[in-house]
């Protein structure tokens, strides 16, 4: 996902689709990109787990706070995530796109 924003109105993460090229970066590195230009949200689990690729808590590996995601979340950063079966955000790992 590239993550665009938060909705304080609904306590919500805004983002867009995105796919992965593994490998086809710098050094073999994976790159992301944009997959739809639609705007999805999901709300932030009360114990959401996020991992910081280096934009939403530096350094990178950095376990964030929910506070921290939000802060960070209308800088734009693609993202690994895991949403429940009710569509609520219970994991991000941020992705550096190389």
């Amino acid at each position: 996902m590239y993550v665009t924003g938060y909705d304080s109105a609904t306590s919500s993460v805004t983002f867009d689709y995105a796919v992965v090229s593994k490998g086809t970066g710098v050094g073999g590195s994976d790159v992301y990109s944009i997959q739809s230009a639609t705007t999805y949200s999901a709300r932030l689990a009360a114990n959401v787990k996020i991992i910081s690729g280096g934009v939403i808590c530096p350094p990178a590996g950095s376990v964030c706070t929910a506070a921290q995601l939000i802060t960070a979340a209308s800088s734009g950063f693609f993202a690994e995530a895991a949403l429940d079966p009710y569509g609520t955000l219970v994991s991000i790992i941020e992705r550096d796109n190389a």
